[in-house]
């Protein structure tokens, strides 16, 4: 679905402009909350990540005032890379795991049925008749979407947006198509009239020392605990810390979700040229 303020023409040309040739031949284009194939998609790509299935009618409202932009980042489905790996689209599972463990074999299983959905084509569109691969997704968000919102996140003037959502299925990490994402978003934001863009992520210190919460959750998700937290990754790209230890994500995975306790975030800007 498009909006006055974010029309389909607009976010196309914006999103496949880099300095820089796309991997893959990857291209970024609008999702549309409003189509029930495209929500299915995302909801299986969002349980494959671990988070934010949940937060899918929020992000739907959001974008329907016109204040989140979403888009899907794809490659082409007849491409070789999308050939390959969808043949073995499983990430690294977690060597510390016995084989034998019955309820990593659940896990697992569970992730097959999930990547039928979430490794899939783009749903059928006049503009995009060639059905791209849906390989991950990313938004850029006028308003912080967390209840309550925090305001050193985006500014109202729309000087300050902040990026969101960033996901790419794990058989397809590690090939810059996070890096592509990021960067589009950043180009479309400037665009717009942006000179800073924010983000929010989990801080290092559940990464650095072995953070038990950290290993339950990876153990819930079924594949390898990474060996560091986002945090590097997008002061690699140019983004500045400018908080930490901030009270931002509800952890219920081990209770069950009626009780837990908060996860502290990292804020970081990066501004715009």
């Amino acid at each position: 679905m498009t909006t006055p303020s974010d029309p389909l023409s607009t976010t196309l040309t914006a999103t496949t402009t880099t300095d820089d040739p796309p991997p893959l031949n990857a291209y970024l284009i609008p999702l549309d909350l409003e189509n029930p194939g495209e929500r299915a998609i995302l909801h299986a790509q969002r349980q494959i990540c671990g988070w934010g299935a949940d937060k899918i009618p929020a992000w739907r409202a959001q974008a329907l005032r016109g204040d989140r932009s979403f888009f899907w980042v794809t490659i082409p489905s007849a491409s070789a890379s999308a050939t390959t790996t969808a043949t073995s689209p499983h990430a690294p599972t977690d060597p510390n795991v016995p084989t034998n463990d019955p309820e990593r074999a659940r896990r697992r299983a569970r992730e097959v049925t999930l990547l039928s959905s979430a490794l899939a084509p783009l749903p059928a569109r006049a503009a995009q008749p060639d059905a791209p691969l849906l390989v991950g997704h990313i938004a850029l968000d006028r308003v912080d979407v967390f209840d309550p919102p925090d305001a050193r996140l985006t500014t109202p003037d729309g000087r300050l947006l902040t990026l969101t959502s960033l996901f790419i299925l794990p058989a397809f990490a590690s090939q810059g198509l996070g890096r592509y994402a990021v960067r589009c978003v950043e180009r479309l934001a400037a665009e717009r009239g942006a000179t800073a863009v924010s983000l929010s992520t989990l801080c290092e210190k559940y990464h650095d020392g072995g953070s038990e919460d950290m290993r339950a959750l990876w153990r819930r998700i079924g594949r390898a605990q990474p060996g560091r937290g986002n945090v590097g990754w997008y002061v690699d790209v140019g983004y500045v810390v400018v908080a930490q230890d901030v009270p931002r994500y509800w952890n219920a995975w081990e209770q069950g979700g009626s009780e837990g306790k908060w996860w502290d975030a990292t804020f970081l800007v990066k501004q715009l040229r």
